[in-house]
């Protein structure tokens, strides 16, 4: 069996998806705390900052945006392991698979979309 067909290759991909997505994530929430202590930046109070300001923010070293970012790379982990599935699965040839994971990726754009509109 080739190792594009293992169903223990898929997994050990989808387990370095979630496990990397998790480890940057709190590197980012950590540094980002300590940025933000350190510079005696207070909480945020109010609405919180647009997401198309996250960039600009990052670059001129917000502590709070660096915070910001890692709740984002741990939010969107979940949507890149239905991603690594989608392909693995396609790959594999089993369609029926894909087209869930495919769907369940679709839905998952379609609420953010809709949520951001």
């Amino acid at each position: 069996m080739s190792d594009t067909h293992d169903p223990a290759a898929l997994a050990r991909s989808v387990h370095r998806v979630l496990l990397t997505g998790v480890v940057v994530a709190g590197i980012l929430l950590a540094i980002g705390l300590v940025v933000a202590v350190a510079g005696g930046q207070p909480r945020p109070i109010g609405q919180p900052a647009s997401i198309r300001t996250l960039p600009a923010r990052l670059a001129a070293g917000d502590g709070v945006a660096l915070i910001e970012s890692g709740v984002l790379v741990l939010v969107l982990t979940p949507a890149l392991r239905v991603a690594v599935l989608a392909i693995g699965r396609a790959v594999a040839g089993d369609r029926p698979a894909a087209a869930v994971a495919g769907t369940v990726l679709a839905l998952l754009a379609l609420s953010v979309w809709l949520g951001l509109g």
